[in-house]
C-alpha cells in the first residue's frame, strides 16, 4: 500500500507523464467511462461546454448515455425554454413519441404515455441546456433517426 504516493500524492505508475496528483482517464476506458459521465454533470454549473463536450466525446467513444442517475434541479421560476416545452401540442409530441418506441424505448400507446415521455425527456434538455434545449434534442433526434434508418436499410 502507498506504492502510487510519493510525499503524500497520487503518482500513476502505468502513465508516469502524467503529473502528480493528477489521474489519468480515458474516456474508451470502460471502466472510467461511468465516473466522467458523473463528472461531466457535476462539473455542468460551472463549464456548461466542458461538460457538453466531455459528454459527447464519450458518446463517440461509444459510451451510452449516463448510467447514473443525473440530479436536475428544477428552477423555482418557469424559464422560456420551460414554457416552449411545456406548450407543446400533442400533434407535435406524438411523431416524436413513436419514433422513440421505434428506436426500443418503453412507450404505453396511449396518448397520455407518449405525451408524458416526450415531454420528459424534453424538459430535461430545457433544464440541462436552457435556451439551446433544441439543438441538444435536434441531435439526439438526428442520431436516433440515423439508427433507425441504418436497421432499416433494405440489404443488397
Amino acid at each position: 500500500m502507498g506504492a502510487h504516493l510519493i510525499e503524500g500524492e497520487f503518482q500513476s505508475d502505468k502513465y508516469p507523464t502524467t503529473p502528480r496528483g493528477k489521474v489519468p482517464l480515458s474516456v474508451k476506458d470502460q471502466m472510467a467511462q461511468d465516473l466522467l459521465w458523473q463528472y461531466a454533470q457535476r462539473r455542468r454549473a460551472v463549464d456548461a461546454e466542458f461538460s457538453d463536450d466531455l459528454e459527447t466525446a464519450l458518446l463517440n467513444a461509444g459510451s451510452s448515455s449516463p448510467p447514473v442517475a443525473e440530479v436536475l434541479v428544477y428552477p423555482p421560476m418557469l424559464t422560456p425554454a420551460l414554457s416552449q416545452v411545456l406548450g407543446l401540442m400533442i400533434m407535435q409530441t406524438a411523431p416524436l413519441a413513436h419514433g422513440f418506441r421505434d428506436a426500443g424505448h418503453p412507450i404505453a400507446s396511449r396518448v397520455e404515455d407518449e405525451q408524458a415521455f416526450v415531454l420528459d425527456w424534453l424538459v430535461r434538455k430545457a433544464i440541462r441546456h436552457g435556451d439551446d434545449w433544441r439543438r441538444f434534442a435536434g441531435e439526439d433526434l438526428a442520431r436516433i433517426a440515423a439508427q433507425l434508418r441504418a436497421t432499416k436499410a433494405p440489404e443488397g
